[in-house]
Order: structure tokens, then sequence, then C-alpha cells
């Protein structure tokens, strides 16, 4: 049958070349069309574990820790004994409007409930976009911006030094912690041979 929505498991062994080696990551996604095939929802974990010297949690403590209602409604352990990012993502499809697409996606470095204001800002990263798909004649240009903003804390963990990179790169933002930036770009391309792109950017790193 056809669900209107649908998830994503990762578990990954990190191998010994970790700041604690033998830690695991497990990362989930849920996403979907719950109410209109306009609107997409998506949530998403990721988390670093254990590993050789890193700091002791139980079993249930672990699974907690994935599920962040759970985390916030019960007791906590509060050893730093992984790293997590949580976030959400949201996209409006209006098809009849040159094809606009308006979409925004957030990732919190250890979000914190008790404290919205500073955690959103400050320790989450954020893009916010929208895009053109069938501009010009036969729909052969189209255009999207964004803005990007990552916070003060974002990225910078004191406990697991090491875990959320694929290949010795940062997953996430280029701008790395406390940076904003915004991008345009133009595509040209009516079907031929040839595709051409403009791309501008303005940014502002740490």
């Amino acid at each position: 049958f056809t669900s209107p929505m649908r998830a994503s498991l990762v578990a990954a062994h990190l191998g010994p070349n970790q700041h604690f080696p033998n830690s695991f990551l497990i990362a989930y996604k849920l996403s979907g069309h719950p109410f209109t095939n306009r609107v997409e929802l998506a949530a998403s974990v990721l988390g670093v574990q254990g590993g050789r010297g890193a700091p002791k949690g139980s079993f249930v403590d672990h699974v907690q820790d994935l599920i962040p209602p759970l985390k916030y409604l019960l007791p906590d352990n509060t050893t730093q004994f992984s790293n997590k990012m949580a976030g959400w993502e949201y996209r409006l499809r209006l098809p009849e409007l040159s094809g606009l697409e308006l979409y925004a996606e957030h990732a919190f470095d250890d979000m914190d409930p008790r404290r919205w204001a500073s955690t959103f800002w400050q320790d989450g990263g954020h893009i916010f976009g929208a895009s053109l798909s069938d501009l010009g004649p036969g729909g052969a240009l189209s255009s999207a911006w964004e803005f990007h903003h990552t916070g003060l804390r974002f990225y910078k963990y004191g406990v697991f030094l090491s875990g959320m990179t694929f290949n010795g790169t940062l997953f996430g933002d280029p701008l790395g912690n406390q940076g904003d930036g915004g991008y345009m770009r133009l595509d040209w391309d009516n079907g031929g041979d040839r595709r051409s792109s403009l791309d501008l950017a303005i940014e502002r790193r740490d």
C-alpha cells in the first residue's frame, strides 16, 4: 500500500580511529506528506555514542537519548555520554506559481528545551530557501535563493571530538560555527547540449 510517511534508519560502527575508538553512529529520519502532497514534513536524529573511554550510560540511557521527547519528559542522565543532533524540515510546493517551492531546515546540537531562545539561534543551524523552477521561455530559466545560519556553539563539543565527519569532512554546512550566508543561483537549460549557471554568495564566518 502507499503510505504518506516513510522512515529510514542508519547504524554504523565508526572504527578504531575515533577520539573514542569503536563508537557507534545511529541516525533515523521520518518524512512524508501527512496532509497534502503540497506540504512535506520531516524530523531526524543523529547520535554518536559509546566507544572505548567514553562516558558511560546504561542501555536505557542510550535509547532514551535518541528519542528527544523521552529525554526531556523522563529523568535524564546528565553525563555527556553522546553527541547528538536533532532537527526538522518542511517544504511547501506551489507548482502553479512558476514552480515555487518554499523550504526550511533546522538542526540543533544537543538542544535544550529549557532555553529555547538561545538553543534556536546559538546551538542551531538553519537554512531558509525558495526556488522557482519554471521561469523564462519554455521553463528554461530557474532560480533559487537561500539563507544559512550556524550558531555560536554549533559543531563545538568538549567530549566527543570526532564522529560527525565523513572522509574528514564535517557534516552540515561549510560555514562552520557562528556564520551567516546568503546565496543565489540562476540556471539556464533549454534542453540542448549546453547549460549555464550563475552563483552568487555573500558570507560572514567566525
